[in-house]
């Protein structure tokens, strides 16, 4: 029979050989990671990721919704369609996350992107479907770089699994305007997506 005194020794050395052969995280930037790095829990990034994320599915949603109502192209009504269902889908999406991390989300657009519906808003024809798919290039670009960027350094994971789940969707949207052609409809892509 082993001894109290021997047997905590015994377990104290093995508890230190166990330490001694793991492996010690690294960050993505070559630094070490704290040993018990946090799992979840919104930073300030995670924070303005969420808040941004939501104005920027509001504002495809609403642009879209204009699209469809000022728009002439096949295509412009078609991709419009398709931001409506995808962004909508993202937004409720979004506030799920929210709402486990005791956040909200709002409908509310900050000043750039309202007045950039206001100015979709005066067009109609062939003016609108140009300033419609420049400003949904311009959105989508920024949108890529945020998701992006929480991906890389975004700390809760739920926020992190969002972001990697949307990118696609993000690419593939830039991808359907640099070629005008949609994934449905008339202007339906045959291959290549």
């Amino acid at each position: 029979m082993i001894r109290n005194g021997k047997l905590s020794l015994i377990l104290g050395a093995l508890a230190v050989a166990a330490f001694g052969t793991a492996q010690v995280p690294i960050a993505r930037d070559g630094r070490v990671e704290k040993l018990h790095p946090p799992k979840s829990g919104l930073n300030a990034q995670d924070a303005r990721f969420i808040a941004e994320a939501a104005a920027g599915n509001t504002f495809e949603v609403r642009s879209s919704q204009l699209a469809i109502k000022n728009g002439s192209s096949a295509f412009v009504k078609q991709f419009a369609k398709e931001m409506i269902l995808d962004h909508g889908s993202a937004f409720e999406e979004l506030k799920l996350i929210a709402h486990k991390k005791r956040r909200s989300v709002t409908k509310q657009l900050p000043p750039k992107l309202k007045a950039v519906i206001g100015r979709l808003s005066r067009l109609h024809g062939a003016a609108f479907d140009a300033a419609y798919q420049q400003a949904q290039k311009a959105a989508h670009e920024e949108t890529a770089a945020k998701v992006k960027k929480e991906i890389e350094t975004g700390r809760d994971g739920d926020v992190r699994s969002y972001a990697e789940k949307i990118l696609p969707a993000v690419e593939m949207h830039q991808k359907m305007l640099a070629t005008k052609r949609t994934m449905t409809g008339p202007t339906k892509m045959r291959h290549g997506m």
